[in-house]
């Protein structure tokens, strides 16, 4: 009893055991991942499911081909200890087509959070990619968090995108203490064309941080050289954005902050809270440090944003466009704004501003009273409001003024030498009537080249034809070098030329002759064959008995005579004179022969020597003018 009571015991604790040793086996280690791609850490977060939290060594290096993609909840990537400062693992796009480097926006990604990376988009090495997303895509769910990160140089339109969801359901994002710029390059209209809404090799500008989650805030971040918005409201009604700050130092930036947009919350920023930001314009333009409206981003005047909160935000910087700009809103509030002391508001009408009526000139604050509903302080003045970030800065001495970008894309690249080439085909050639010197020299020396090569061919058929002109001819000549080098070179050359072709023709007709010639011998000696075959086959066997019998010693011709007398192809002989009259036809026959023979080896010879230098001639000369271009 004791001892089945004992088994039953140890057979449970060993099942036990077996069920931990199966629960650890699942869980993702707890050691951190030294380097590497995006492979090992999607493989982690796809089998690891719900509560997955995947951990990098401090200054490890992750080379990306594809984004890094969470899948369930509570899903969290983060370097290990947290740090904040340069020990924060990195992550490199490298991906050729690749814009994203992390990915947590499915349906069930609530909770998911991204904290202590560094994050680079690796715009100025791979260049941007049309219609490409954000470097951190996140969204379509609840309650997710990017913390104490750096994002920089996106490739794609927005460092940081929470969007709203399929069924805009994203809430409670939290983006804290995040390092976010530079971001994009400023607009080249000379490469990115005059439309804004179609640029023809990808957008070239990018926002910082793009928020379209309800409820959410953005607070403790800095946020710089983003060449769109600096950081941008998409509605996201509840939501509270404060103690930011937002500068320009290298690169042109249009908005500070924006509550422009109408989609995708119909305009509804109820409850948005815009507080306690420092905007800054440092070293490089800044457009319009706070945006309110549709009409001051776009020449839409008919919609309208409602609801929304501006307040207790401070403005400073000698290189600013204007400070607030309300149009086209209802129900809005703006107050307690401040615009530090020395800042200026500078600017020039841009190609797309409105030429009537005019934009309100650069200052603090402008509202358009006549679009805008709401409680505003009293530093505001009324103004046509339109575009408003179609201003432009002032470019100042030993200032070029270009846009900041970066190089041309091989695409772009391709596309302008192809409009060259078909610009060039379509363009004919436009004479001035001079020769410039320069190609005048070459057309001699391209000349004399020329002339030379003909002189060579005319010595080696200097045998056969007389190629020297006539006295007409050098008369004609020396009258001609009188006029120039170059014009007597010209005529001199057209001269060759001309008795060269009439050589030419003379050659051909005397070949002509002598293969006509040669087509009647053959053809008589055809006929002559087919009538006397028989006879030229005994000849041929009696010439191979011949060749085949030993000669002997004796001088005496007798027995080659007997041989044929008696071969069994000829005729028998009958007398002397029979045989001897049939000897003469014989070796006449033979010396006929052979003549043929010589006659067509020499021929074939003679051609074979001629054609071969005349080809070479040719083959010289042409390679020679080949060069020569």
């Amino acid at each position: 009893m004791k001892s089945s009571h004992f088994l039953s015991v140890r057979l449970f604790l060993l099942h036990f055991l077996l069920i931990a040793s199966v629960s650890n086996a699942s869980l993702p280690s707890s050691e951190c991942i030294s380097t590497g791609d995006e492979a090992e850490i999607n493989r982690i977060l796809y089998h690891g499911g719900k509560g997955t939290k995947v951990a990098l060594c401090q200054r490890s290096l992750f080379r990306l081909k594809s984004p890094i993609i969470f899948t369930a909840e509570d899903q969290a990537l983060y370097t290990e200890g947290y740090p904040k400062d340069a020990n924060r693992a990195m992550l490199i796009v490298e991906g050729p087509e690749q814009s994203m480097a992390i990915q947590g926006d499915c349906i069930d990604c609530n909770g998911v959070s991204v904290s202590s990376l560094i994050i680079d988009g690796n715009r100025p090495l791979l260049l941007r990619v049309p219609m490409g997303g954000a470097l951190v895509e996140l969204g379509n769910a609840n309650d997710q968090q990017v913390v104490n990160c750096k994002l920089y140089e996106p490739r794609g339109w927005s460092a940081l995108h929470l969007r709203e969801g399929d069924w805009k359901s994203c809430s409670r994002a939290h983006i804290q203490g995040n390092e976010i710029g530079p971001c994009g390059e400023e607009w080249d209209p000379a490469y990115d064309g005059l439309s804004e809404k179609s640029p023809p090799f990808g957008n070239p500008r990018s926002d910082g941080i793009s928020l379209a989650c309800m409820d959410s805030v953005v607070e403790d971040n800095v946020v710089y050289d983003t060449t769109d918005g600096a950081i941008v409201i998409f509605g996201s009604r509840g939501s509270t954005v404060q103690n930011n700050v937002i500068y320009s130092r290298t690169r042109t930036v249009l908005g500070g902050i924006n509550l422009v947009d109408v989609p995708p919350w119909e305009g509804d920023y109820t409850s948005v809270l815009v507080t306690q930001n420092h905007i800054f314009a440092h070293s490089a333009y800044l457009k319009v440090a706070l945006n309110i409206g549709p009409a001051t981003w776009s020449d839409d005047t008919e919609s309208l944003v409602h609801h929304g909160s501006v307040i207790g935000n401070t403005i400073s910087g000698t290189h600013l466009g204007y400070g607030i700009v309300v149009a086209s809103c209802t129900n809005f509030t703006v107050l307690d704004n401040i615009v530090q002391k020395g800042s200026r508001f500078v600017g020039v009408m841009g190609a797309h501003c409105p030429e009537a009526p005019k934009n309100a000139d650069p200052r603090g604050f402008v509202i358009n009273k006549g679009s805008s509903e709401g409680v505003f302080q009293e530093e505001f003045e009324n103004g046509e409001v339109q575009h408003i970030i179609c201003i432009e800065p002032v470019v100042g001495p030993g200032e070029d003024g270009r846009p900041r970008r970066l190089r041309d894309s091989p695409l772009a690249i391709a596309a302008r030498a192809q409009a060259a080439l078909e610009a060039a085909e379509d363009t004919p050639p436009v004479s001035t009537g001079e020769v410039d010197e320069g190609v005048a020299e070459a057309i001699v020396t391209y000349q004399m080249a020329l002339l030379k090569e003909v002189q060579g061919l005319e010595e080696q058929l200097g045998d056969l034809i007389d190629t020297k002109p006539s006295k007409a001819e050098k008369k004609r000549i020396g009258k001609e070098k009188n006029k120039g080098p170059f014009a007597a070179a010209l005529m001199d050359l057209s001269t060759r030329l001309a008795n060269l072709e009439s050589e030419r023709r003379q050659l051909r007709t005397t070949f002509e002759g002598f293969k006509e010639d040669l087509i009647g011998y053959n053809a008589r000696f055809f006929t002559y064959e087919s009538k006397h075959s028989s006879l030229l086959q005994r000849i041929l066997s009696a010439a191979r008995s011949i060749s085949s019998t030993p000669l002997s010693s004796s001088s005496s011709s007798s027995p080659p005579v007997q041989l044929i007398k008696n071969s069994p192809i000829l005729p028998p002989v009958e007398d002397e004179s029979t045989s001897s009259s049939l000897t003469k036809w014989l070796l006449g026959f033979l010396i006929l022969q052979l003549a043929i023979l010589g006659l067509s080896w020499g021929w074939k010879q003679w051609r074979r020597k001629k054609g071969t230098t005349f080809r070479g001639n040719r083959k010289r000369s042409s390679s020679h003018a080949l060069r020569m271009y």
